[in-house]
């Protein structure tokens, strides 16, 4: 695997590009907390950041006009090369389809889709991933089988696997 890891001047945050094939993923992680700068408990640095991006705090520190990322140690990445980080090529794109046919296998193809696979079971047929929104709480993932019964999302909720329907199918 094809990493780089760079560290940026703005509170300590390191950025990793991951590269695998035709798919780059630009991974950032925050440092251990440290009151004194991500939580601003010192006056001074903050009035210091500040100072820095007046106009437009939000934006100005993405902003390389304005010394964001941009402003980086010699050698660290430069945003124009990180913009095609985000980028994947649109084959390899993945959406969310509201599950109109028994399976995910169904519901893709009637789109002109693939089914997201996420292994096997013991029969040999595709697990499927899928989403659905146990009692109202949020959607979260879960597997579809391939059989045309299989007409539910099967998520985990409360300790336990639980069929919930409508759901939505990963395809691509």
């Amino acid at each position: 695997m094809d990493t780089q890891t760079e560290q940026t001047k703005r509170h300590g945050h390191k950025g990793t590009l991951i590269s695998l094939g035709c798919l780059t993923v630009l991974a950032l992680s925050a440092p251990a907390c440290d009151p004194g700068i991500d939580n601003f408990d010192d006056v001074d640095e903050r009035a210091a950041l500040d100072a820095e991006r007046p106009d437009d705090p939000e934006g100005a520190a993405l902003d390389p006009e304005d010394g964001g990322l941009a402003d980086q140690e010699e050698g660290a990445l430069d945003p124009e090369d990180v913009q095609w980080a985000t980028s994947a090529d649109a084959s390899a794109q993945v959406h969310w389809v509201p599950a109109t046919q028994p399976s995910c296998d169904n519901t893709c193809q009637a789109v002109s889709l693939s089914p997201v696979a996420s292994g096997k079971y013991v029969n040999g047929f595709d697990f499927y991933v899928c989403s659905g929104n146990a009692y109202g709480e949020g959607y979260r993932a879960g597997f579809n089988l391939r059989p045309a019964w299989a007409n539910a999302c099967i998520v985990g909720w409360g300790g336990k696997s639980i069929f919930v329907s409508p759901y939505r199918c990963l395809c691509r």
